[in-house]
């Protein structure tokens, strides 16, 4: 596994652990109402976007991007088997770019390498 998965599954690991803390369910009950503690005393703006992402969200988030990294360690496993194929070859490049995406929000991690900056 490469540096950079490494890296992103940890601080998905990260995510997760923090969203399960916050309780792991979306802030809101069926009608749209908040169904959290009482520290939303924010402006609605603030409010709006807290609810965005509350813990369900970033959860359901963690998953898709941990599939993300599945599909790319799958692609470059089939590139290893395959070195000749254009087709693995683009895929794995594609996949890469996402991959290097994905670390974005973090560049601000101290174990950040600027070397994986798109």
């Amino acid at each position: 596994m490469d540096d950079l998965v490494q890296f992103l599954r940890a601080r998905l690991d990260e995510d997760e652990q923090t969203a399960r803390a916050a309780g792991g369910e979306p802030w809101t009950d069926e009608e749209g109402f908040v169904d959290a503690d009482p520290w939303f005393e924010l402006p609605n703006e603030l409010a709006a976007h807290a609810l965005r992402h509350d813990p369900a969200r970033v959860l359901a988030e963690v998953d898709a991007k941990r599939k993300l990294l599945d599909r790319y360690d799958r692609a470059f496993e089939n590139r290893r088997a395959h070195p000749d194929d254009l087709a693995s070859a683009g895929a794995l490049l594609a996949l890469h770019g996402a991959v290097e995406l994905l670390a974005l929000p973090y560049v601000d991690h101290p174990d950040y390498c600027d070397k994986w900056r798109p």
